[in-house]
């Protein structure tokens, strides 16, 4: 609340009389908030990032080739048809792949609803043909090799009993023992030359 003062001079007297009236008038002022307001604090907003889709593993079928097997046989196994027999041989045709099976190789399937997707033929342990089904429906080839990767190791030790059962103790396998044997038999009486304490290094390479 505020106070307003008010003069107000009369003019109806002389001027020697004038008389001042003098009002205090009590005039009602709206209230200052005085409190500050308080700071607004913007909500942190809460991006949604994309989920990543799993990835679909593949299962991969494995059959091993025996003794009088063809492609015929070894798809009726995995629950193949003729018609996948006749499609994968037209495919493989001129590559060749799928065509030489031998016992003891693999083949390994990825069927998804009854249709081929892959083949992996392993050929040998460098070897492999690849055979997978592409965008327009028909079937890739391709044919994967390895490097040989040559290695040097060397084995020593002591004879104590015999050079076939001291080289095996020293890490030799019995092939190597007989390579070295055959290699080395014209110049070295393996069964006279050999005596308990002699020692023997020998290096060799493996894949």
């Amino acid at each position: 609340m505020a106070m307003v003062t008010l003069f107000i001079v009369s003019d109806d007297k002389p001027a020697s009389s004038n008389e001042t009236v003098v009002l205090d008038i009590p005039i009602n002022l709206p209230e200052q908030d005085k409190t500050k307001p308080e700071p607004t604090i913007a909500e942190p907003t809460i991006k949604e990032l994309p989920v990543p889709e799993p990835k679909i593993e593949e299962a991969w079928q494995s059959v091993e080739v025996k003794s009088g097997d063809n492609l015929s046989t070894i798809f009726r196994r995995v629950g193949l048809t003729p018609q996948d027999v006749y499609r994968i041989s037209k495919a493989t045709k001129k590559s060749k792949a799928l065509t030489k099976l031998m016992p003891g190789q693999r083949l390994d399937f990825v069927i998804n609803q009854g249709r081929i997707e892959k083949i992996l033929h392993i050929i040998n342990p460098l070897q492999r043909d690849l055979v997978s089904l592409n965008s327009d429906g028909g079937y890739d080839i391709e044919r994967i090799e390895r490097e040989l990767e040559v290695r040097q190791q060397f084995a020593k030790g002591t004879i104590q009993n015999s050079l076939f059962v001291d080289g095996q103790k020293a890490g030799l396998s019995q092939k190597k023992l007989m390579e070295m044997a055959k290699i080395f038999g014209w110049d070295i009486d393996f069964a006279l030359d050999i005596r308990a304490g002699d020692s023997f290094v020998v290096l060799y390479e493996t894949t």
